[in-house]
């Protein structure tokens, strides 16, 4: 093993927090970072580490991350893992007189990790590198917040509410659990979490990292805000588009009317500030399945937390005076897609 001389800021998600505007502002920023002997690693191509998280699994896990690498066995695994890491090493070894610390993100470190045991798997990998991790990073927001994030990015992309379950949201809500695995390996000192309120800038997570790593970020290029929530109104008719599509056209057709839609979102930019379209049911459930969670998130950062109002919220998607306009505007933007998507086909 190599002698370990570089820190490491290793900044872990959680999903849903801006992880993909943290990479993007790393990724626009890079001259400026490396001035103040800030590097990420090159040889993956991208500012989001997901390999790293990847490769960390446990040989017999396969999951949809090695499927987008055509990973479809062991031994593929093992021989994919050798060429990353020695590569890796080359880079790290290359770049070893000028780094003075080595910033890796990746949403999927908490996501995708499922254990300790995969944890200690990616910190000696770094080692083996000659590095350390001086500092590991979680952001994480009101957990009512999370779930309205969650919902509308599924529907985003192609999922009806209906179809939403709560076991989806454990790799943004189990937050005691995720804190926990990482703490076991790091311990208290090493795992920075930050709270990101709403009423923050929305330069905060940018600057949060600039101090974990002890740089000026005076002058750095701000990435533009490209993932924004829908509203509650626009969630439900996202949702019946979807719903429509799935039941009234072939797959092909259905993917090419969701692509259309999907870049051409903005018709639903005007629908802002209606109550979040979740189904009562599922709420109910997110909230007993992460009941701990909930409570360790009152307790530690957030005394105010109304969990009994949010189970309260009206539910925009069974609200009669929404429904007529919700089912028009739907079958109106369904029919623009297909009609779109149908004369693509033609061309």
């Amino acid at each position: 093993m190599v002698n370990k001389v570089i820190p490491v800021l290793l900044h872990i998600g959680l999903e849903n927090t801006g992880s993909t505007s943290l990479q993007k502002y790393i990724s626009l920023n890079l001259d400026k970072l490396s001035e103040q002997g800030i590097y990420t690693f090159r040889t993956l191509g991208n500012t989001n580490n997901f390999e790293l998280a990847m490769t960390s699994y446990d040989k017999f896990r396969n999951d949809d991350l090695e499927a987008s690498k055509r990973i479809t066995s062991m031994l593929e695994k093992a021989e994919y893992k050798e060429r990353l890491w020695s590569s890796l090493k080359r880079e790290v070894e290359s770049q070893m007189p000028t780094v003075r610390k080595i910033v890796v993100s990746s949403e999927h470190f908490s996501s995708r990790l499922e254990n300790t045991d995969e944890i200690w798997t990616l910190k000696s990998d770094l080692e083996s590198l000659g590095l350390y991790i001086e500092t590991v990073l979680i952001y994480i927001r009101n957990p009512f917040s999370m779930i309205n994030s969650r919902v509308s990015t599924a529907v985003k992309h192609g999922a009806v509410l209906t179809e939403i379950g709560a076991h989806g949201f454990q790799s943004v809500l189990d937050y005691v659990t995720i804190t926990n695995r990482w703490f076991n390996v790091f311990g208290a000192d090493t795992v920075k979490i930050h709270y990101l309120r709403t009423d923050d800038s929305s330069v905060k997570p940018f600057s949060i990292m600039g101090e974990a790593l002890s740089i000026s970020t005076e002058g750095f290029e701000l990435p533009g805000r490209e993932n924004s929530s829908l509203s509650g109104v626009a969630t439900s008719i996202v949702s019946k588009v979807n719903q429509l599509l799935n039941t009234t056209s072939s797959s092909a057709e259905a993917s090419a009317a969701k692509l259309y839609f999907l870049n051409n979102m903005s018709l639903l930019n005007p629908l802002v500030g209606a109550p979040i379209a979740i189904p009562s049911e599922l709420r109910r459930d997110i909230c007993e399945k992460y009941s701990e969670s909930l409570v360790w998130f009152k307790n530690n950062f957030e005394p105010d937390l109304d969990i009994e109002g949010y189970l309260r919220q009206d539910n925009v998607s069974e609200d009669f005076n929404y429904k007529l306009e919700i089912e028009a505007m739907a079958n109106l933007i369904a029919k623009m897609a297909l009609d779109n998507a149908a004369s693509r086909k033609t061309e």
